[in-house]
């Protein structure tokens, strides 16, 4: 969410995280198991330390 990134798209935050291409993002972030109480514990503080 937070990056120097204009547009966030898989192929160019993989790029970004020096990833080859943004089809092992895509897989992780698809068959990941999200606990949605958790991400957002995690995510709220990190955006508001921003």
């Amino acid at each position: 969410m937070l990056s120097p990134l204009p547009r966030k798209t898989l192929p160019a935050i993989a790029k970004l995280n020096g990833l080859k291409d943004g089809e092992s993002l895509d897989h992780f972030l698809g068959d990941a198991v999200w606990d949605v109480a958790q991400v957002r514990a995690i995510r709220l503080p990190l955006i508001r330390q921003e």
